[in-house]
């Protein structure tokens, strides 16, 4: 009877022991989950914030002063060649750097039965430039296109907030265009989340919705 206790008091102990060694390992594997965990939430993370249009290092940069004056692409690899921002005098009391940035990844369309049509425009600037009297005209190229029932448009779209742009001052205005391969239209802010993109937009499909 007491061999038997003996062997049963000593089964307990080795039972209990590699209980405490599966505890240890398990325990081990569950910390390691945890460390790894982080690591995955901040890629996918990472792909969320991911932004919808990708910008390029093809930059043209110039300087205006208070006499204004022209800041235009004349690289003729550009995707973007023969863009140009007009600045008017008096629209900026101190030299001011201009740059123009093309942008080749589109976001979706406006509106339905519209598309962006080509790479965008972005300008930017080292000093906030608004102007209530003489607008900045804007030169963008703008794709051909022979379809009577499109519609050429130029619209405004923040890469921050991800949508198009309705406000009076970052929206562009058509003018009168010396061809249809350039859109000229005006703006009176330089906001440097905004980028402009050519749009055709299909009359008839936008009036059946």
């Amino acid at each position: 009877m007491n061999k038997f206790m003996i062997f049963s008091v000593h089964k307990i102990i080795i039972l209990g022991f590699l209980l405490v060694l599966l505890s240890i390992f398990l325990l081990g594997c569950h910390k390691t989950e945890i460390l790894l965990q982080p690591t995955d939430n901040s890629t996918e993370q990472n792909n969320q914030e991911k932004e919808p249009v990708s910008l390029s290092t093809d930059i043209t940069t110039g300087k205006i002063g208070i006499e204004g004056g022209d800041v235009e692409v004349r690289d003729s690899k550009s995707p973007i060649f023969g863009a140009k921002v007009r600045i008017a005098e008096n629209t900026v009391s101190a030299e001011t750097e201009i740059s123009i940035h093309p942008v080749t990844d589109f976001p979706k369309g406006p509106e339905p039965g519209c598309k962006v049509a080509g790479n965008g425009v972005r300008i930017t600037s080292d000093d906030f430039i608004k102007t209530s009297r003489s607008p900045m005209a804007l030169f963008i190229p703008f794709p051909r296109t022979d379809d009577e029932n499109s519609l050429n448009l130029m619209f405004a779209y923040n890469m921050s907030s991800e949508e198009w742009v309705e406000d009076s001052f970052s929206s562009i205005s058509p003018l009168p265009s010396p061809s249809p391969e350039i859109y000229v239209g005006t703006i009176y802010q330089i906001d440097n989340n905004v980028i402009y993109f050519p749009v055709i937009c299909d009359m008839a499909e936008m009036l059946s919705e």
